[in-house]
């Protein structure tokens, strides 16, 4: 996957947005209700859009953290060669729901 010059959607979040994807302290956070949505969806489309733009904003230096059911941080990646582990959570969560991989693994 190739990261194009392009702005980033969560650039625009306000901090502490209590929505399903928010900012805090340059951290995206993604809610465990609003990801396992994205992973059983049966198009990837909108799991690819969020997992593009995950990576676009690790590649700036910014942290992504899922959050589990139980309100702790179930995946953590602070720098985008750390990408692999939110898509390894996200294809793991989707072969669990009996869905194909969001992206084929490299």
């Amino acid at each position: 996957m190739t990261i194009q010059a392009q702005d980033n959607k969560f650039d625009g979040l306000p901090e502490g947005n209590p929505s399903p994807i928010y900012i805090e302290d340059d951290n995206l956070y993604v809610s465990a209700t609003e990801w396992d949505r994205l992973c059983r969806e049966q198009s990837t489309s909108p799991l690819v859009s969020v997992l593009s733009n995950m990576r676009v904003f690790l590649s700036r230096g910014r942290s992504v953290r899922l959050i589990g059911a139980d309100g702790r941080i179930e995946v953590s990646a602070d720098r985008a060669s750390e990408f692999q582990a939110i898509l390894d959570n996200a294809n793991r969560r989707r072969a669990s729901f009996g869905l194909a991989p969001a992206i084929p693994l490299d």
